[in-house]
């Protein structure tokens, strides 16, 4: 995972993010804590690493949740168990649901 250091956007980059995502969303600013954001396609599986139409605001429990189904699908893909295409479809989609992908 050395690799996504490498292309993480700069926290003021993220962090102006944040506080639009937060905004249209009509979070105030104090809320800020409570929230992180998220690469929907994940820096690990090849998601894009400044384009803001691939993060998304997520709660501090939803990202560790997630964080361990990308974890997973990353593993899957590396072993050649599932395609690099159907990780993104399943994690753009509904990470959740998909997560089955990960048993």
């Amino acid at each position: 995972m050395g690799w996504t250091k490498t292309v993480r956007p700069s926290w003021p980059y993220t962090d102006a993010i944040k506080d639009q995502l937060l905004n249209e969303a009509g979070h105030a600013r104090a809320d800020k804590r409570d929230y992180r954001l998220d690469h929907i396609i994940p820096l690990e599986l090849g998601g894009a690493p400044t384009d803001a139409n691939n993060m998304q605001l997520q709660t501090i429990a939803e990202s560790e949740l997630k964080d361990q189904v990308e974890d997973c699908l990353r593993a899957a893909v590396c072993a050649g168990r599932l395609e690099l295409g159907v990780a993104w479809q399943a994690i753009w989609r509904d990470w959740r649901a998909d997560a089955s992908l990960c048993d």
